[in-house]
């Protein structure tokens, strides 16, 4: 299973150009996935939600983290727009 910790590396290196975005996404997406799994509430009809809305917070925590807190450019590299990161950070606060 890939961990939290692996899985924030993994998204730090490739944000540093260390790591090529593609190779073995879907191996250890499914890793990730499976594990989080196993954590989720399973009992509950929001198991989508909670897992997509918690890598999705990650993932913007660990992209402003490596622009230093740019938006702007932390929105460029997520692919969407400022407003749309500024909502979506406000939704997690």
């Amino acid at each position: 299973m890939i961990s939290a910790e692996d899985a924030e590396g993994a998204i730090e290196k490739t944000l540093r150009g260390e790591r090529n975005p593609g190779k073995d996404i879907d191996g250890g997406a499914e890793r990730l996935l499976r594990a989080m799994l196993k954590d989720a509430d399973i009992s509950s009809r929001n198991v989508h939600r909670e897992i997509i809305g918690g890598l999705e917070k990650k993932l913007i925590e660990i992209v402003l983290d490596g622009t230093g807190g740019n938006a702007k450019r932390a929105a460029e590299i997520l692919g969407i727009n400022r407003n749309t990161l500024s909502r979506k950070i406000s939704g997690y606060q």
